[in-house]
């Protein structure tokens, strides 16, 4: 009996290691995934294409019921009428197909396009979310239909679910340009996004790893954009190459960074953790502010995110005054790490005075 029983047993015993494979791969694609806005030309044949339609074709929806679609668009006149539309975003016009997602709700469409992006990462592209676009001018491009009516009207009112079929988001596909290396994006740590039972209630004796992430984080990040941009420099690249890695720090990676250091040791200083300056936390976020609502100001005044007004403000922020804000930063938190662990030490189990800490 036990004999016979063995080659079931082996059976799924090999189903549970397959699956286990399956869950490193998707973990890989998950973290190693990059936002690519340079492509090379080459185009996508058709079997990988249908690959990433196939992983939209399989995703999830609210009660079964799909309410998205999507343009693929390889013709070149059409992509460049559409960046002409999108900021000037010439990067859309490159990718050899741009996906454009329709749908009526949002959360359908969220799902979509993330398994669309990890699809194509699967199979060796670079893809990147785009939302800065005028939706409408894009379905007159397109010729968009409005109306898609999945449920009677006076259901779909009573529910909530719009009825109108429209652009969501822009994903430009293609293989990466290999000038532009996939890089640390200082994403936050999960004691930095998880709160336990109730908000706020951190695993704050991971404080000193937090901490040191922050850190480390920075200092790579920082030396990765002088490590890319003297290279490209050193090549001759001064044009939107060029620009196109500063943009890539000063808007997408050294405000990130910034504001996890304001919004955690705003937490450490609430816990009674570390004494931090309410002034230091107050700049360090005025200045995240002004690079972003300078930069809107010149990107909707000029309509094009390439415009010599763009490129001066991405470059002074990426090269001078960001980097200055993280290494404030760093030398803050190296001056106070000690006696910050120390103090969390003193906590043993709790997080506060009322709330019993989960263990590890």
């Amino acid at each position: 009996m036990f004999l016979r029983l063995l080659p079931k047993a082996y059976e799924v015993a090999a189903r549970f290691l397959t699956l286990s494979e399956r869950v490193l791969e998707l973990m890989d694609a998950i973290m190693g995934r990059r936002a690519f806005r340079a492509f090379l030309p080459d185009p996508i044949p058709e079997a990988d294409l249908e690959k990433i339609l196939q992983a939209c074709a399989w995703t999830f929806s609210g009660a079964n019921t799909p309410t998205w679609e999507i343009v693929v668009v390889r013709d070149r006149k059409l992509k460049e009428a559409i960046v002409k539309v999108s900021e000037n975003q010439t990067f859309l016009a490159e990718a050899p197909a741009l996906f454009v997602f329709c749908g009526t709700r949002i959360f359908d469409i969220l799902q979509i396009v993330s398994n669309a992006m990890l699809a194509a990462y699967s199979l060796g592209y670079g893809s990147c979310c785009v939302g800065s676009t005028d939706a409408e001018k894009v379905e007159q491009i397109l010729g968009v239909t409005k109306e898609m009516k999945i449920l009677p009207e006076d259901i779909a009112e009573k529910l909530g679910i719009p009825e109108e079929m429209k652009v969501r988001i822009l994903v430009p596909i293609g293989r990466p340009n290999p000038l532009y290396l996939p890089t640390n994006p200082g994403k936050r740590t999960i004691w930095e996004i998880t709160n336990f039972d109730k908000w706020k209630n951190k695993r704050m004796t991971k404080a000193p790893e937090v901490v040191q992430d922050l850190i480390k984080d920075s200092k790579t990040a920082m030396d990765d954009f002088k490590r890319g941009r003297d290279g490209m420099v050193q090549e001759g690249m001064m044009s939107e190459a060029l620009y196109r890695w500063e943009e890539k720090y000063a808007a997408f990676s050294f405000p990130n960074l910034v504001r996890r250091w304001v919004f955690y040791f705003q937490l450490l200083k609430e816990r009674k953790l570390v004494e931090v300056e309410q002034e230091f936390l107050d700049r360090s976020m005025r200045t995240v502010g002004e690079y972003e609502s300078q930069r809107w100001a010149h990107i909707l005044g000029t309509h094009d995110i390439n415009s010599s007004a763009v490129v001066s403000h991405e470059r002074k922020y990426s090269m001078e005054i960001f980097p200055k804000v993280l290494n404030e930063w760093i030398e803050f938190a190296q001056k106070r790490l000690e006696s910050m662990s120390s103090s969390v030490r003193a906590l043993g189990e709790y997080v506060d005075q009322s709330a019993v800490e989960f263990t590890s």
